[in-house]
């Protein structure tokens, strides 16, 4: 499939107004994309200085040629992200307790004290 991309004056200008004052990170991620490809760009220089996968690049390309700008930009609807269960009762349980009731001297939680005290200190498999 041929990557390139043509830009009209308009829409260069609509994709550069979303990276400079829009607040949705993935559609500026998109327009950024799609800017690098107007310039000429390869799909290769664009992974390697955007750091993402030939797909997401091949994702902005069809949604450009399918419904421009307005498509690039548009909010994606995502998964919402799913907490489990267990750890939404570790969750409670902890903001029952201070870390002084695990022997940390120590008024608020931090990241050390909590990882301990859930038992993913040192040497813990989980630790890499």
């Amino acid at each position: 499939m041929d990557g390139s991309i043509e830009l009209s004056a308009e829409q260069r200008k609509v994709l550069l107004r979303a990276c400079q004052y829009g607040s949705d990170a993935r559609a500026l991620r998109r327009a950024q994309i799609v800017l690098l490809l107007a310039e000429g760009r390869s799909y290769r220089d664009v992974r390697a200085v955007m750091f993402c996968s030939f797909d997401l690049i091949r994702d902005c390309v069809l949604s450009f040629r399918q419904g421009g700008t307005a498509a690039v930009l548009k909010e994606r609807a995502g998964k919402p992200a799913v907490v489990p269960n267990w750890l939404l009762a570790v969750q409670r349980w902890l903001q029952t307790r201070s870390p002084q009731d695990f022997g940390f001297f120590r008024s608020r939680w931090s990241c050390s004290a909590l990882a301990e005290t859930l038992g993913l200190g040192k040497g813990h498999p989980l630790e890499r």
